[in-house]
């Protein structure tokens, strides 16, 4: 009698982090910045994804990407002598992002990384602006 071959236990889908308190501030203030907005469909026309996994072969994520332009915007927490040993403090975290935004910069994604200080109405318009921007201009990729 022919043996059955197992396969390989399947993988456990990988529960989406939670937000840090910076992306949910970010959040919370871009949200409130599309319900001052005269655009009309706002939310629709500045949507963006959370957590937008665009490499499969090391599984970087972008905090939010507005996916119609490819504009992503990642919150850099951890700034400052009381993080100096965070993960994106050390020598090696900030290797790491700047691989990460090497490689979606080639793929055609403009990154935008904010400071804690950045998240005000002043630097989200100007995003906001770009997005525009790129909308109206038929701008790809």
């Amino acid at each position: 009698m022919p043996t059955k071959k197992l396969s390989p236990p399947k993988r456990a889908k990988k529960i989406p982090k939670a937000p840090s308190k910076l992306e949910a501030q970010f959040d919370v203030a871009w949200r409130a910045l599309c319900l001052k907005s005269d655009k009309h469909f706002a939310f629709a026309r500045y949507r963006l994804v959370a957590e937008h996994h665009f490499d499969s072969v090391r599984k970087y994520r972008l905090d939010f990407v507005h996916l119609p332009t490819l504009i992503a915007i990642e919150i850099d927490g951890g700034i400052g002598a009381k993080y100096a040993h965070g993960g994106h403090a050390t020598g090696r975290g900030i290797t790491r992002d700047h691989e990460k935004d090497f490689l979606a910069i080639t793929l055609g994604y403009t990154v935008i990384r904010l400071t804690a200080a950045m998240i005000d109405e002043k630097h989200l318009l100007d995003i906001m602006a770009l997005i525009d921007h790129r909308l109206e201009h038929s701008w790809k990729p």
